[in-house]
């Protein structure tokens, strides 16, 4: 039924929609944020200044969407999750899990991503998940236990992941960091400014934030 209304929305300019979206599903959209032809059925969706999901986006019904100012989900993205309320269907084991999706100030998504929120995924102020193809997945079968499990993904600030990644539940990018095309991220790094790559995933290289413009801007990098 939800996606029924939101399709039957299409017909208006965003202005009205925008606040049909607001009333019909008490979404938090900024004035001068912007959704496109698009299918969004998370359970909470807040979006600040700025803050824009473009066409052919469909997310699942998850617990929620939170984009702060200037932040960018690109088309074709599709997200996925199970609600924190199918407790008793799935995950029931996984305590205080949050099926949602967090991208700070500037954080952007490029186009045809595979996200998978069950265990959270949180991206950084300013951080990129750039090409496509790249699946950030957090959950997966536990062999030993014979059940699902879940675990957050958390990309730091000023990070940016190339095309064709794989990262993995429980998976964590520090801060000021690069993760190379076609890298597999299965464990949680603490060390910034270094670049990792390879499957699986390896520090290769210290990176001279000072030397990088990139990591020092302060607006979003456009797309």
């Amino acid at each position: 039924m939800r996606i029924f209304v939101q399709i039957c929305l299409f017909i208006f300019p965003w202005v009205i929609r925008r606040r049909l979206l607001c009333w019909l599903f008490n979404y938090h959209i900024h004035p001068e944020a912007w959704i496109g032809y698009s299918i969004i059925l998370a359970k909470e969706l807040e979006m600040k200044q700025s803050a824009k999901i473009r066409n052919l986006v469909f997310c699942k019904p998850i617990d929620r969407i939170s984009m702060g100012e200037d932040t960018v989900i690109g088309s074709g993205c599709y997200i996925t999750g199970f609600p924190s309320s199918a407790e008793k269907q799935f995950f029931r084991h996984v305590l205080s899990r949050q099926c949602e999706l967090v991208l700070e100030h500037g954080a952007a998504i490029t186009g045809r991503q595979y996200l998978d929120c069950n265990g959270g995924i949180y991206i950084g102020s300013f951080s990129i998940v750039a090409g496509l193809r790249t699946q950030i997945l957090t959950h997966c079968i536990d062999v030993y236990n014979n059940r699902q499990y879940a675990a957050s993904v958390r990309i730091g600030k000023y990070c940016y992941v190339g095309t064709g990644c794989i990262i993995l539940p429980g998976a964590e990018l520090p801060d000021y960091c690069l993760l190379g095309a076609g890298s597999v991220l299965n464990k949680k790094y603490s060390t910034p400014k270094t670049l990792y790559a390879g499957n699986p995933a390896r520090p290769k290289k210290e990176l001279i934030v000072e030397e990088t413009l990139w990591m020092q801007r302060t607006a979003r990098l456009s797309f």
